[in-house]
């Protein structure tokens, strides 16, 4: 089994979606469970922050590759 590696400050996650909050309650809980198999715990060695579109793709900000 593979481990995360847990030492130092938690790793931020920042989960990106297009749909409501609502919508996708049920895949960030398969998300969350998934790493928490890897180990990775919530609060202790990775923070997740979730952003929703609210199925406004136009909001979400564009990054240019450089």
């Amino acid at each position: 089994m593979v481990r995360a590696q847990q030492t130092g400050k938690a790793k931020r996650i920042v989960y990106v979606v297009q749909q409501s909050s609502a919508e996708f309650q049920a895949r960030l809980a398969c998300f969350k469970e998934g790493l928490g198999q890897l180990g990775w715990s919530e609060g202790r060695t990775i923070e997740i922050e979730v952003r929703s579109a609210e199925g406004r793709l136009e909001t979400l900000p564009v990054r240019k590759r450089t």
